[in-house]
């Protein structure tokens, strides 16, 4: 059975220590033809020292935990690392007998332990052991192909429903502001955060983004539709570019997109004699600093001998964005998650709604912090 076993998982070496019996005809029944092979040259040892000795890696298998045994792994938790050993090394699985398994004189010889998790009926005989563990291994050496995200940045339509599974709206489109009818009437009918929720109980993901549409593509930036979005820009409150992360946790949306980081570097569509240097100008699309968070750091300006990225103070405040984040994850995790709510009140309210004043984000971050401090354990 065992060798049938770890032949339909595509392993071929099977190697038996101090067999009581080998009815090599009683075996060749039970097997497969395939598994009939692997019998033929099955290896035969009188002691176990002898039978691991060609081996670089051992991996014992135990339903006991406790005394002398060590960290213990799942099958699944340690597939993956065998499978990346066994390319340059000789890998062995250890099983005892059917009825005590391996002893505590055996242990010494393995490198690591492995346990397969069962319910309250924690009984495996032999064979299905080894099919759990050759399976594991099997399903890690050729993994399942990875769903690769299709990302649009849309709103939400029936007719990209099973096309699109990543969903990312414009900021100003998922939840925009009417200062005139006229706003009204362009965008009253589009989708709100609430109508995603189908899409993400059937699997999908929902991201957002900010574009020129924050401060005014042509450069106006006067209208009230423009006010008080969550920007990357520089000449606005820093807050503005930190803003995005609680909003996101505020809005339960997975992720942030932008469209660019370097722009500025690359692109300038007047002759080379009229080009500005983004050291001195990063005005793009109606916004200064759209599209580029980075500065050139080039020897001839800066010194020294390469050439290096230079992160702005917008970057640095979209870092502390992601450290908002990572304060309310942690908080959620210790199930704070209407203190989160309460406090994060204070300076969100909306995608166009938020303090302004770098002194309540200050002490909200303290806050955010202490409580942490005092429910972690």
């Amino acid at each position: 059975a065992c060798a049938r076993a770890i032949c339909n998982m595509g392993l071929s070496r099977l190697i038996v220590v101090q067999p009581v019996s080998l009815e090599q005809e009683r075996m060749a029944m039970m097997a497969t033809p395939a598994a009939v092979k692997i019998l033929d040259h099955m290896e035969v040892h009188q002691d176990l020292e002898t039978a691991l000795g060609p081996f670089n890696y051992v991996v014992g298998t135990t339903a006991r935990l406790g005394g002398i045994r060590r960290e213990v792994l799942s099958p699944r938790e340690i597939a993956p690392r065998l499978v990346d050993l066994s390319q340059n090394n000789d890998v062995a699985l250890l099983f005892g007998p059917e009825n005590f398994g391996l002893t505590n004189r055996e242990l010494p010889y393995c490198h690591a332990l492995v346990t397969i998790p069962t319910g309250e009926c924690s009984s495996l005989n032999l064979a299905q052991a080894v099919m759990v563990m050759s399976y594991e291994l099997m399903t890690a050496r050729n993994p399942a192909p990875r769903q690769v995200p299709r990302l649009a940045t849309t709103d939400l339509h029936p007719g990209f429903y099973g096309l699109i599974t990543r969903w990312s709206p414009l900021v100003n489109r998922l939840q925009p502001k009417f200062p005139s009818l006229r706003e009204w009437w362009r965008y009253g009918s589009l989708p709100r955060r609430a109508d995603y929720q189908e899409r993400l109980r059937a699997g999908d993901s929902l991201w957002w983004y900010q574009s020129c549409m924050s401060h005014g593509c042509g450069g106006t930036g006067d209208s009230p539709l423009h006010d008080n979005w969550p920007s990357y820009m520089v000449d606005i409150s820093a807050l503005a570019n930190r803003v995005f992360g609680l909003l996101t946790v505020h809005h339960h949306i997975s992720g942030i997109l932008y469209w660019d980081v370097a722009y500025a570097h690359h692109y300038d569509p007047s002759p080379a004699r009229f080009r500005v240097d983004p050291w001195d100008s990063l005005y793009h699309f109606g916004g200064n600093g759209d599209g580029s968070l980075f500065y050139p750091g080039r020897p001839e300006r800066i010194g020294g001998t390469r050439h290096i990225a230079i992160e702005s103070l917008r970057l640095k405040m979209i870092r502390d964005s992601l450290v908002d984040v990572e304060y309310a994850l942690r908080l959620k995790q210790l199930g704070e998650e209407q203190f989160l709510r309460r406090e994060m009140a204070r300076v969100v309210q909306g995608a166009y709604r938020w303090s302004a004043d770098p002194q309540r984000w200050l002490e909200l971050r303290a806050r955010l912090g202490r409580r942490i401090a005092e429910r972690s354990p």
